[in-house]
């Protein structure tokens, strides 16, 4: 059976001069952008298919990627950008490919000394897996099932795959079974959610786990609401229910695939691990006890306590005062009003925000979603540094 493995951009092998970046809104929070022409990132993997994903920068001067797996070739110009950010946007699909081993190589051809396209992810199509791989489902996958009420949204740039599912009814549930060890749930929070029990989480039979979003947070896309850890390897089912007219959304999920000695897959036992076989514990928002877990973690042993935790967001970015805030980062080159399309020039912290058009600050979103961004005017020693607290719900379209 073929599946979709997910890599975060730092897994890649690069050469020539690149600058780290990253948003929350994005993989793991982090991007990877060049300022050198001929600087490439190249990465190894076992499949069928592989798409490069990342983030383009809005009103920028003109920069291009190029890519390559064996003899398959193909380009993506930022001039297709337009006047937004543009969020895990497809860059390259490359065509299908024999089942075995291919290297991806990506070079950066035209560059501008601050970011415009920016490597967040890679998707590839498998039917192996060695310790390390982690597979990405999206809200969208045939093996999760809703009940009616759920409603799907197209076209919002901050979620993955520009896709979402949400509820508003009470007792509304969708169930998802999965082979593997380990399990992520991702969703967006809005501000209607903020310290109301939004969601029960049930895996294997086992005792609730509710979900009570922080009271601190506004309205955010890529939040983690879910996770459990140390799973014995084999298939379960976790069942996600609303409990509140609070607005329950779900984005993706991250699955850490049974591995046997080989590095391949582990057959399934066929049977629904009880809840009796594991020890689960789960960790309440605010406690101080919760924490993201890294997405490309190595596979989890099958030992040990099995570790349920609701969270309270993506722990990607920094809660101050009740709200989140985003602060400039300093930096030897700092962007001015006429080209705030990246980050500075100079290598910057992973926690370095992209930046967006003057529009987009007077209306606090992008495209109707919250962005923790900060932005700098003028040149030189007269900079004048602000700091931009965005509190607007996030919004989304119906499906079309």
């Amino acid at each position: 059976m073929s599946n979709t493995a997910i890599v975060d951009e730092r897994a890649m092998q690069y050469s020539g001069s690149w600058t780290d970046a990253g948003a929350f809104i994005e993989f793991s929070g982090t991007t990877r952008w060049s300022s050198a022409q001929g600087s490439t990132a190249k990465y190894t993997f076992q499949g069928t298919q592989i798409t490069v994903y990342g983030t383009v920068a809005p009103n920028s001067p003109s920069a291009s990627m190029s890519f390559g797996v064996d003899s398959f070739t193909g380009s993506y110009s930022s001039t297709s950008a337009g006047g937004a950010v543009l969020y895990h946007e497809a860059l390259w699909t490359s065509p299908p490919l024999s089942d075995g081993q291919h290297t991806l190589v990506v070079t950066q051809d035209e560059a501008q000394a601050s970011g415009v396209i920016f490597l967040d992810y890679l998707l590839y199509q498998t039917s192996s897996s060695a310790p390390g791989t982690v597979y990405f489902v999206d809200d969208r996958d045939s093996r999760i099932s809703y009940s009616p009420a759920w409603r799907q949204f197209n076209g919002t740039q901050g979620d993955f795959m520009h896709t979402s599912s949400e509820s508003t009814n009470v007792g509304d549930s969708f169930t998802f079974e999965f082979e593997g060890t380990a399990i992520e749930y991702y969703g967006g929070l809005t501000t209607s959610d903020t310290g109301k029990t939004i969601a029960s989480m049930v895996l294997d039979g086992a005792d609730p786990v509710p979900y009570t979003a922080p009271s601190s947070l506004p309205g955010t896309t890529n939040s983690q609401i879910f996770n459990a850890t140390n799973l014995a390897p084999g298939t379960h089912k976790l069942v996600v229910t609303s409990a509140d007219t609070a607005t329950l959304w779900a984005d993706y999920f991250l699955v850490t695939p049974n591995v046997d000695a080989s590095g391949d897959p582990s057959p399934s036992p066929g049977t629904t691990t009880s809840s009796s076989s594991s020890s689960f514990t789960s960790t309440i928002p605010g406690s101080g006890g919760a924490t993201s877990s890294n997405p490309s973690a190595s596979a989890h042993s099958s030992s040990g306590t099995s570790s349920i935790s609701p969270l309270g967001g993506s722990g990607q970015s920094t809660v101050v005062g009740g709200s989140r805030q985003s602060t400039i980062v300093s930096g030897s080159s700092i962007p001015s009003a006429s080209n705030t399309n990246g980050p500075s020039s100079q290598p910057v912290s992973n926690s370095t925000p992209h930046s967006v058009p003057t529009a987009a600050i007077a209306a606090g979103t992008v495209g109707g979603v919250i962005f923790p961004h900060a932005f700098s005017f003028g040149t030189g020693a007269d900079v004048l540094m602000i700091t931009v607290t965005f509190l607007t719900p996030r919004s989304h379209g119906p499906s079309v």
